[in-house]
């Protein structure tokens, strides 16, 4: 019956430097010369490893010392042992232009428009190979963040949940935006436009909220009069071209109705006077706090947001 090798302490990682020296030189006091170790401290190395790997790993020739046949098997496990080793605790790295890897972050199409256009920009000069993946707002958004199905949340909620963390980008407003030529444009003050609004129908942006969908109706907030009727959709750039045939009446953060306010003929009055802005924000999990590749993209998202 085979023997079997018993190995009675567990290894110690700081001598496989050693190890490694010993089996290629098949000497102690080489070895320890070139770690720069006094004699008695490399033949104290040399016992522990003689314990642990119950092995002589050098024996007395007519020759000189000899490494043992075990000791020679063991010369590429080392090798690889201590590339892995290094590579284990080598500093963490990014290099934009090679990486491969895929962001994926839930956002609505106000964060499309207004934050991922000019990142997907950027990436194609500095990270070309990188892809980006956007997914919509669901119910368990936050619970798909917490289990690393997606890196990020666009998000104007300030309240998160133990673990997460969040970056500010910016605060937005909203306007009361209408097609050019509305019949609220003929009215002498921008009071008499706000008392008329109720008059028209009303566009409002539906979100997803536990299993169902939840109207944020701005203007409502604003204490505007009830409207004639409402229309729900799920997307403001959907929503805004339906404002050029109609004359409906929509409340649209300001940097919506700028990007499209001379391609789509609108027109808007600011809501300033009520306080219905948003904070808007980046949100993580802490589990990819100080990955590299997140902790460059989101410093990119938010120099982004500078601009």
């Amino acid at each position: 019956m085979q023997k079997t090798r018993s190995i009675p302490n567990q290894p110690n990682l700081n001598n496989l430097p050693f190890l490694s020296a010993l089996l290629e030189h098949a000497s102690i006091t080489r070895a320890g010369l070139e770690l720069g170790l006094s004699q008695p401290a490399a033949s104290r190395i040399v016992a522990q490893l003689r314990k642990q790997l119950g092995d002589p790993l050098l024996v007395r020739t007519q020759q000189g010392y000899q490494l043992t046949d075990y000791a020679r098997q063991l010369k590429g496990q080392v090798t690889n042992a201590l590339h892995l080793t290094e590579a284990l605790f080598e500093p963490k790295s990014f290099c934009p232009a090679q990486d491969e890897r895929m962001l994926k972050i839930t956002t609505t199409d106000f964060g499309i428009l207004t934050v991922i256009n000019n990142l997907n920009a950027e990436l194609q000069h500095l990270a070309p190979k990188v892809s980006v993946h956007c997914q919509g707002w669901a119910s368990d958004t936050l619970g798909q963040l917490e289990q690393g199905r997606v890196d990020m949340v666009l998000f104007d909620e300030s309240s998160l949940p133990a673990d997460f963390h969040r970056e500010y980008l910016f605060d937005e407003t909203y306007y009361l935006v209408v097609r050019s030529g509305h019949p609220l444009e003929g009215l002498n003050t921008i009071n008499d436009v706000f008392k008329h609004a109720h008059e028209f129908t009303r566009v409002v942006l539906s979100y997803p909220t536990g299993q169902a969908f939840a109207l944020d109706d701005v203007l409502d907030r604003c204490g505007f009069e009830p409207p004639l009727n409402t229309i729900a959709m799920p997307y403001f750039q959907s929503a805004l071209w339906f404002l050029p045939t109609s004359n409906a009446v929509m409340a649209v953060p300001s940097r919506i109705f700028r990007k499209f306010e001379k391609e789509l003929k609108l027109t808007g009055w600011p809501l300033d006077m009520w306080d219905e802005g948003f904070k808007y924000y980046l949100v993580w999990h802490h589990r990819s706090k100080d990955e590299p590749f997140h902790s460059w993209m989101r410093q990119k998202i938010k120099n982004l947001t500078l601009t």
